[in-house]
């Protein structure tokens, strides 16, 4: 039985709970795609883990290495958009198949990739600033005077840095289901993703954490309770002995992937609902 789209603004608990049963619901028809975007995101480990050393580290920056790497985002954000684009028509209760969804996502890819190199120039613009205001530091030399105050400047560029990412990032996160199931354009995605989550940055940011979070916690769990070497992180550092707990891992975030997208789906239109409130308050 379809869930009913809320009809008014709902708290924490309510999307969460939602987001919950939109998941459940969703969970056999998008394990597939979700199933292969963890795999895709862990190819460079079970690369280390296949030849038992980390080859990544000795080929940094090399362009094999940098295909590969663009290889896996766009595949990552293609599978993502189909599982999207899923979810949302299981919730109007219009789904039809597998590859309906991959086609569809397939024609908002360009667009997608489009907006998130506009957020990867703004990433790299507040690095940029970062950096300048490190560089203005040394050069008025608060930098040498080798104190509490320097360290205190230190950590407060760090700060503002990772404060500035969190919040822009938080700003545009709507932007990839607004261009798959709204299709979008790249500004007006941007421009609607930001005017949404506008004075609501914070509520946003702990909804959306909170599937990852609780994938973290699963984590930690299974590795405590089994006693298993998974590693929490994706990226090869220290190749594991064996696939297993790898492979573990795959089945892990393959299940977690779908909550964060029914949840992401579940508060775009919570988002809406709240901004059409607004908009009659003020009329």
């Amino acid at each position: 039985m379809p869930i009913k789209p809320s009809t008014r603004p709902e708290s924490y608990s309510q999307l969460v709970a939602r987001s919950l049963k939109l998941y459940w619901q969703a969970l056999p028809r998008t394990f597939f795609f979700a199933f292969l975007t963890a795999i895709v995101v862990f190819i460079p480990r079970l690369i280390c883990v296949a030849v038992g050393q980390n080859v990544f580290l000795k080929a940094t920056g090399s362009k094999q290495i940098l295909v590969l790497y663009l290889a896996i985002y766009v595949s990552v954000l293609w599978f993502a958009a189909a599982i999207i684009w899923c979810i949302n028509c299981i919730e109007r209760n219009k789904h039809k198949n597998f590859i309906t969804d991959i086609e569809m996502a397939g024609k908002r890819i360009i667009y997608v990739l489009g907006a998130a190199v506009c957020l990867f120039i703004i990433a790299s613009l507040i690095g940029g600033l970062g950096y300048f205001l490190h560089c203005l530091l040394w050069h008025l030399k608060l930098y040498s005077l080798h104190n509490d105050l320097t360290v205190l400047l230190f950590f407060l560029v760090l700060l503002l840095q990772l404060g500035a990412s969190i919040f822009v990032s938080t700003l545009f996160y709507f932007y990839f289901p607004l261009i798959v199931i709204e299709h979008d354009g790249i500004a007006t995605a941007l421009k609607q993703s930001a005017l949404l989550v506008w004075h609501k940055v914070w509520m946003t940011l702990g909804v959306q954490l909170t599937p990852w979070l609780a994938y973290l916690v699963t984590l930690i769990a299974v590795k405590m309770i089994f006693k298993l070497n998974i590693i929490i992180y994706f990226m090869p550092i220290n190749p594991v002995a064996n696939f297993y707990p790898v492979l573990l891992h795959i089945g892990i975030l393959a299940l977690f992937i779908p909550w964060a997208s029914s949840i992401m789906l579940v508060q775009l239109r919570d988002l809406e609902l709240r901004k059409a409130a607004a908009s009659r308050k003020k009329k």
